[in-house]
């Protein structure tokens, strides 16, 4: 797991020390305080997608990801589910560049007041250079790579970027007792979108990006917000893909 705790703690005391008020608390007595915010990628249905990091036998007919590699940009929460994205404040930074398909949890800081929120911003964001990443994810923000059900080698890149924006249909409580909640990106529903049967295979490999198989990056451009969600969850519990807080549109 990669985890961001220390990080994150020690620029919420910078931030805090910062204010004239520190971070007590809010006009309306509500305490600031940090909570937890995680990230992973999972499948809500793994007889058709599975994730080869999750080390369970994956039976024949079932697409197999490798890697899911997403730039994420700084996330907000949100009590106005109305408001855009640019009006909300910032509450956990980004954590840039990683394989969301690896063994693990990614696990930041979130410093929130505690209270009621109704939904999430998730920005993506392009990568200005691939570090760790593979090198074509620069100037992209999206990299899914693994096997289809045929034993067919795939490559979905995208350049998809802004907000992905989570609402909740009811509202959700933060707080010292609910302190940490966890942005799922559900393959399973990603690839979905994808018919493989229609893919034009080039060089032993299905590429899809703004070059290669462009109708079929659309289909999956159009599944990633509504497969994206804000759950409850944490290290030792499977996300409950049925019962989001927050869910893409």
């Amino acid at each position: 797991m990669i985890v961001w705790r220390a990080l994150g703690r020690a620029l919420l005391a910078l931030a805090c020390a910062g204010l004239a008020g520190g971070c007590a608390g809010t006009e309306t007595g509500n305490p600031s305080f940090e909570a937890e915010l995680a990230y992973d990628a999972y499948s809500s249905d793994v007889s058709r997608v599975a994730l080869r990091s999750s080390g369970a036998g994956v039976e024949p007919g079932v697409t197999l990801v490798d890697a899911a590699w997403l730039v994420l940009g700084d996330v907000s929460l949100t009590r106005d589910c109305s408001a855009p994205a640019a009006d909300a404040p910032v509450h956990a930074t980004g954590i840039g560049e990683g394989d969301h398909a690896a063994q693990g949890r990614v696990v930041t800081a979130l410093a929130v007041t505690a209270g009621e929120y109704c939904g999430a911003h998730v920005p993506l964001v392009r990568a200005a250079q691939a570090n760790a990443a593979p090198a074509e994810l620069s100037g992209h923000t999206i990299l899914i790579a693994g096997v289809t059900p045929d034993g067919q080698s795939f490559r979905v890149l995208s350049g998809l970027q802004g907000s992905i924006d989570l609402k909740g249909k009811m509202p959700f409580e933060i707080g010292p007792g609910n302190d940490t909640v966890l942005v799922g990106f559900d393959l399973a529903s990603w690839l979905a979108a994808i018919d493989w049967d229609t893919a034009l295979v080039e060089n032993g490999m299905i590429a899809i990006d703004d070059a290669h198989n462009t109708e079929l990056l659309g289909a999956f451009e159009a599944a990633v917000a509504a497969g994206t969600g804000l759950y409850r969850s944490d290290a030792t519990a499977p996300i409950d893909s049925a019962n989001p807080l927050a869910r893409g549109e």
